[in-house]
């Protein structure tokens, strides 16, 4: 046994560098094969047309990012990967109104940063060329607003101020020739109840397509004032004319008024109710087969007020008389 393990020994030890050696270079040539391997990979370039007639625009359907299918040495994809905002250009003067465009693998070969990579595929990979002419037009401004103003206000965007009215909008033909006024981003009213004052960018209907100058406008819009309806509820109802002699109750002790008038009369009404909104005149009620009197309402400036019930049930219970002194 002492004897195995010696020749084994002396196997191992035997020209140990040159086996050292040889494992070394075993490695670094592993280390060379993986990092020089052929891989696939998808990256995304942006495109730039060229080559569009002068007044002219194109309008056709081609997106403004490609993916192109590559193939090359692992190293050389590594670096064009670390590479940012990767472009290609497509050359349009060759072609005309309603060509096919097809895209051509070797020319975006030539212009990729990072030689020694293959183009397998493109996505797209080909497009129609479609032009337009480039017309400009001096056009109104419209404003747009969202939400509601506050409770008896009104907003009429038609009679806003616009500062400036009009603005300059180019762009192709077909579509500027169909506009009739350039939009405002929305405003939004958010319950104002005074008037609004903004600088407001506009909207234009394609924005890659459409370009509007000045792009923003000042908008004054003015706040109009409206009839508005509140009902108010727990309203007491006071009692008049009860005779000293008696005690008096009504029923319902508390109703609903219903107000309506100027938006900002009902609001001052609703947030400080006056003493004695409600009340019934039980001395004009005495002798009422019923026992029902009307119930009646304040006078208040700028509205008319609903008493909800119109009448109540009323009762007057005399007290008893205080016995005579013997």
């Amino acid at each position: 046994m002492n004897a195995l393990f010696a020749r084994l020994r002396d196997a191992l030890v035997h020209n140990l560098g040159l086996k050292l050696l040889a494992l070394v270079i075993a490695i670094c040539v592993q280390v060379m094969v993986h990092r020089d391997s052929v891989m696939t990979e998808d990256v995304p370039v942006r495109l730039r047309l060229l080559g569009v007639p002068r007044g002219e625009t194109f309008v056709g359907n081609v997106p403004e990012m490609a993916s192109l299918r590559l193939r090359g040495r692992r190293v050389a994809l590594a670096e064009l990967r670390a590479l940012t905002n990767l472009e290609v250009s497509v050359d349009l003067s060759a072609y005309r109104n309603g060509d096919r465009l097809v895209l051509e693998p070797r020319h975006i070969e030539t212009q990729l940063p990072v030689r020694a990579i293959e183009v397998a595929r493109i996505e797209p990979a080909a497009f129609d060329v479609r032009l337009d002419r480039v017309v400009s037009r001096t056009l109104p401004v419209e404003v747009a607003v969202s939400g509601e103003a506050g409770p008896g206000f009104r907003v009429n965007p038609r009679a806003a101020t616009i500062e400036p009215a009009a603005v300059q909008v180019s762009g192709p033909a077909t579509l500027i020739n169909r506009l009739t006024a350039i939009r405002t981003t929305p405003i939004d009213l958010a319950w104002a109840e005074k008037d609004i004052v903004a600088s407001v960018k506009l909207a234009p209907p394609v924005d890659r397509l459409v370009s509007v100058r000045p792009d923003e406008v000042k908008v004054t819009l003015r706040l109009e004032e409206i009839e508005m309806a509140r009902t108010l509820t727990g309203v007491p109802l006071l009692m008049k004319g009860c005779p000293e002699d008696a005690q008096c109750s009504v029923d319902p002790p508390e109703i609903a008024v219903r107000v309506e008038g100027s938006g900002p009369a009902v609001r001052k009404l609703a947030a400080r109710l006056p003493d004695g909104l409600a009340w019934v005149d039980l001395a004009a009620a005495a002798g009422s087969a019923d026992n029902q009197v009307r119930i009646q309402t304040q006078v208040v400036r700028g509205v008319a007020l609903t008493a909800m019930p119109a009448v109540a049930k009323f009762a007057v219970v005399r007290k008893a008389a205080a016995p005579s002194p013997p």
